[in-house]
Parts: structure tokens; sequence; C-alpha cells
């Protein structure tokens, strides 16, 4: 005996999809080496976010201004323009944007020049798939509770 399949109404289906996309973020990630841009977009995607990549701060920043990105996430060590400088040009365009730092640099960051940066979150390299996952989570929890903040 086969068991029933479970009828959902339309209203069920649209509002499952509304969650959904709700829980899906649009990130943008900036790095100049190809495997790690390759890398991101991949993890990014089997998580179910949607995401362009740039391998330069100057192509992140035009991405950026074009399309409301949730999340940036930019490398810090890049030719021409640093994540530093990314970050403050993100911030002063939307300063609401969450920006979370990529960096193989075995430094210690000063947590002022952290905040003077609007660096939001430091992502040190190499990571795991598991930190990346967890610090996204985290990152869509918190816009998910401000947005319902603001609708009350």
């Amino acid at each position: 005996e086969v068991p029933e399949k479970k009828q959902t109404t339309t209203r069920e289906t649209i509002t499952e999809e509304k969650k959904k996309k709700e829980e899906r973020l649009n990130i943008l990630a900036i790095d100049d080496q190809k495997i790690i841009r390759d890398l991101l977009e991949n993890i990014l995607q089997g998580l179910g976010h949607d995401i362009k990549v740039a391998s330069s701060g100057k192509e992140g920043l035009a991405l950026f201004q074009q399309d409301g990105f949730d999340l940036v996430i930019t490398d810090l060590g890049m030719p021409e323009m640093s994540g530093w400088e990314v970050s403050q040009r993100i911030k002063e365009m939307r300063k609401e944007t969450p920006v979370v730092m990529i960096t193989g640099w075995g430094v210690s960051f000063d947590a002022e020049k952290i905040r003077e940066f609007g660096v939001d979150y430091l992502l040190p390299k190499p990571f795991k798939v598991e930190q990346l996952s967890k610090l996204i989570e985290q990152i869509r929890d918190e816009k998910l509770k401000n947005k319902i903040e603001k609708s009350e």
C-alpha cells in the first residue's frame, strides 16, 4: 500500500516559497584569487543563497551599486584596493549592510580599527565550511530579526 502524499494548498506552497526566499541572502563575495571566489560561490549556493563574485574591490563596489546585497564578503589583501577600503566604501553607501573580512594574514586586529573601517566580522583563512555556514546563519537570523522588529 502506497502512503497518501499530503496535499498542500496553494497558499501553503506560496507561504513556504516566500519563507525560503526571505531566508536566502543576496551575497557579494570579493576576492582576487579565483580559487577562493569559486569556493565561496559553491559553498554559498549550496547553502541556498544568491551570490555574485568580483575579482577586485573596484569591480565589487560597481556590483554593489547596481544591486542591493544583504551581505558583503571581502578579502583583506587585494591589489589596488584593500578589504579595509572596500568595507569603508560599502558602509558609506549602505551602513546597514554587514561586511565579513576574510584574511589569511595571521595578525590580530585592533577592535577600534575593525569598527573604524566598518568590518562586522573577521573570518581567518583557512576557514572551515561550517565556520562560514554558521556565520552566514547568524547574519541571516539577525536580518530576519531586524525585519520583524521594524514591522512591529
